[in-house]
């Protein structure tokens, strides 16, 4: 036998050396795949059923590794699940969230491209939703809402798709015109203050202008310091 088959050889009889078992956990339900160096995860038992473990089952090396990585896919699957159902979220949240909860950046790279396939992770529909909401709750000009969905993670060209998508004259007109109605319920509003503060919220200075004026009759400029 060369070197290379004896090689090989050894290789598939270390592969098939016993390594680890599974274990019962805490209950009777539950496993526990524990490895001679020490190592061990906990296998839920809805799991073990589907991947049909069994107490006492003997593991490889390879065979304890697939079965962590298939666990760690799984609970990294079903909370990101648990976290779209509350919200929508863009692909850069729901990283963060999977990140802090200790799951590797292979399992969290798995989870986004099953989520993403199968439509239920979407940038795109994030973005809709995040648009309408902050139209209503804190109305916004463009350029704002760009940043808004930029700091959130989401593609500049997916922002863009959706900004000329939902975003037209009309709707940004209702946006300032609700934006200034939510000002003037402000206590000590005054026609500089609500001007400044309309054009921060990126609107376009001569609408901004029209919208302060008619609010303020008796105060009209065309111009601020």
């Amino acid at each position: 036998m060369d070197r290379k088959a004896h090689a090989e050889s050894s290789s598939s009889q270390n592969d098939k050396t016993f390594f680890g078992r599974i274990e019962r956990g805490v209950n009777r339900n539950s496993f526990v795949a524990a490895a001679e160096d020490g190592s061990s995860f906990f296998v839920p038992g809805k799991f073990a059923e589907q991947l049909h473990l069994y107490n006492g089952q003997e593991l490889t090396e390879y065979e304890y590794s697939t079965l962590k990585d298939k666990i760690d896919f799984w609970r990294a699957e079903s909370k990101a699940v648990d976290l779209l159902a509350v919200r929508e979220h863009s692909t850069a949240e729901l990283r963060i969230k999977l990140a802090r909860r200790e799951f590797s950046e292979k399992t969290i790279n798995h989870v986004i491209t099953s989520l993403t396939e199968s439509c239920l992770l979407s940038d795109r529909r994030y973005a809709e939703t995040w648009i309408r909401v902050r139209l209503r709750k804190n109305p916004e000009g463009r350029a704002m809402l760009s940043a808004g969905l930029a700091r959130k993670g989401v593609d500049r060209s997916v922002i863009r798709e959706v900004l000329d998508e939902c975003i037209d004259e009309e709707t940004l007109a209702d946006a300032l015109e609700s934006a200034a109605a939510k000002l003037l319920r402000s206590r000590n509003m005054g026609r500089d203050k609500m001007l400044r503060a309309l054009i921060r919220r990126g609107f376009d200075y001569g609408h901004v202008l029209k919208v302060v004026n008619r609010s303020f009759p008796n105060q009209a400029e065309n111009t601020f310091d």
